[in-house]
């Protein structure tokens, strides 16, 4: 019995380490953007937060990129 070895593809592991990093960014900073309302960080924190949501938006390509 032969196992045929699968190709990588170099696009998918891309749009793997993207969707990765959207989800950390995302987690990471929504704690943030609540308790540092009034700091001057407040806005990068929050751009940040909302820019990285893409990750929520394209969620099933996100997920099918990891199957």
């Amino acid at each position: 019995m032969t196992t045929l070895k699968k190709e990588k593809i170099p696009e998918l592991q891309l749009v793997r380490a993207l969707c990765i990093i959207a989800v950390v960014t995302v987690h990471a900073t929504s704690y943030a953007t609540l308790q540092m309302t009034g700091s001057r960080y407040f806005a990068i924190y929050n751009f940040l937060n909302i820019f990285m949501k893409y990750g929520d938006l394209y969620r099933d390509e996100c997920l099918c990129a990891f199957l």
